[in-house]
This record gives C-alpha cells, structure tokens and sequence, in this order.
C-alpha cells in the first residue's frame, strides 16, 4: 500500500485489487475446494463435520472463514476481507482529514468491536473485521506515506526498544490470552491493540538486525503461496507420512512434526512459484 495507491481513482483502484486479491482468492478457493470435495472431507476431523459438498462453494461468495464456509481453506478470509479494508480506509480519507480522520479510524475500531458483540450473523467477506482492521491499515498507510524509517540502523536504543516491545507483547498475550481476528476473538480489546502494536513494533526493530540476505528474500516472495496453500500442503505431508509413522497425531503436536510442516510448506511454495509465475501468473495478482 502507498500512498499514490490509495490516491487513485475508485475504478484503477478496484480494477488493481480485484488483480491483486479477488483473482487469486477466485482461483485458489476453487482450486484447493476439489481435493477437499475427493479427499480431505472424509479425513481426519473434517470426517466428523460432515459439510455439505455445496456450503464452500456458496461460502467463496459470502467470503467469511468460520462455521464451514470456507471449510476446504478457510485461510482464505484475509483476501476478500483486505479488500474491503481498504476500500474503507480510501472512504475515510476521502471524508476526512487531519484530525479527523485520526477520529474516523477509532470510531471504525469501535463500531467493528460493536457489530461482531451485536450481530447474530457475520458479515460478508469479513466487513466487522475491517472496521477492526482500520487503525492497522491507516498506520501503516501512515509510516508509508511519510517514508518513516523507524529504526534505520542497528544500535542499542533499537536493541533495547525491540526488548520493551516484546515485553508488552507477551504481557498482554499473558492477560488477554489468545486472540484470533478471524472468529473476531479479541478479548480485551485495549490489551488486543496494545498488543498488536507492541508485536508490529517489535518486528520492525528485530528486521534491522537481519542482514539482507537471498536465502529471506525468496522466503518472503514465496509467502504468497504458502499462506493459502499451506492446509492443503499439511494434508498431503499427512498423507504421506501416515504411512512412515507410527503415531502421526503425536508428531504433529511435537516441535519436530511443527517444524517439519512448517519448512515443508515453505520449501514446496520455493519450488512452486517459479512455475506458477510462467504459467499461472494470476493466481499471484501480478506480483
């Protein structure tokens, strides 16, 4: 997001996001509901469930990553509902400026955290959350827009602001317990921001300590696979290691089976998007 993105008009605005996130989201719903539909349902907790075959197909419109919906990647509730994020946000800042628009974005907070304790229903793609979502998006619009570098350099004062934001962070994960956007699971939502900001700020410090490296880079280019592919990728490492182990539950919940599925899931997106950038270029938004 920068600052001429935003700035655009409405219709090159909706015409780059649409590129950019509604096209993959399209392609990997649809894409990942097939081995869902021939396989995973009748696997492992899935069986149990028993969603009908139709309810994800309904629930790549609808758009929300809870009860079934997106049951075959519910992963894939972050792309619909960014879009509506920003959107929103390019709203606010045409309506408001200066100080008021600083108003705007808490008063979007709060009338989020009020929809999702009121409604009896969700939203479609995820519109509570990015009234939640706001102060997010609008401070890193912020930081973009004046071309802060926060911490430039590795120093001490880095070192030491990295330590205090971690401290606050684990301090209010320890008050305020586990937090999960997608079911809107926030608890206290001061400590929730808190929280959010202290984590947001501690990365920030922690990356000036890692030198640039090629290894990081491609990590970084790979993400985009890896976030939606990455339930999909589990299921096949299942698959195939229930026929080298003995205890495959076990493994999964041990720091090895963590970290097998984790790199993994990485390697296998490393590999992947070289191909899915000649051949399948869409399903990465033009990236």
């Amino acid at each position: 997001m920068t600052k001429e993105r935003v700035a655009e008009n409405w219709g090159a605005s909706f015409k780059h996001y649409s590129l950019r996130l509604l096209v993959p989201y399209a392609i990997f719903s649809f894409g990942t509901y097939l081995p869902w539909m021939l396989f995973t349902r009748r696997l492992g907790a899935d069986a149990s469930l028993n969603i009908p075959l139709w309810k994800p197909i309904i629930g790549t419109f609808y758009g929300i990553g809870i009860d079934g919906w997106l049951q075959h990647n519910a992963m894939l509730w972050f792309f619909p509902c960014i879009f509506v994020t920003h959107f929103l946000f390019k709203v606010l800042l045409y309506i408001l400026k200066g100080p008021s628009l600083v108003v705007g974005v808490f008063a979007s907070a709060v009338i989020g955290i009020l929809l999702a304790n009121n409604l009896n229903f969700r939203l479609p793609w995820g519109v509570e959350i990015s009234f939640i979502a706001m102060p997010f998006y609008s401070c890193g619009y912020w930081v973009s827009s004046k071309c802060i570098d926060l911490f430039p350099k590795r120093s001490l004062q880095t070192a030491l602001v990295l330590f205090l934001m971690m401290g606050i962070q684990f301090f209010c994960i320890y008050l305020n317990g586990r937090v999960d956007m997608n079911f809107i699971s926030l608890g206290n939502p001061l400590l929730f921001y808190l929280g959010a900001f202290a984590g947001i700020a501690a990365l920030a410090c922690l990356v000036v300590f890692i030198p640039l490296n090629y290894l990081l880079s491609i990590v970084a280019k790979s993400a985009f696979l890896t976030f939606p592919l990455h339930r999909v990728m589990f299921s096949l490492f299942s698959a195939a290691c229930i026929f080298l182990l003995d205890d495959l539950q076990a493994f999964k919940l041990s720091i090895w089976g963590s970290l097998t599925y984790t790199v993994g899931a990485i390697g296998l997106s490393i590999v992947l998007l070289p191909l899915v950038r000649r051949f399948l270029p869409l399903l990465l938004g033009g990236r």
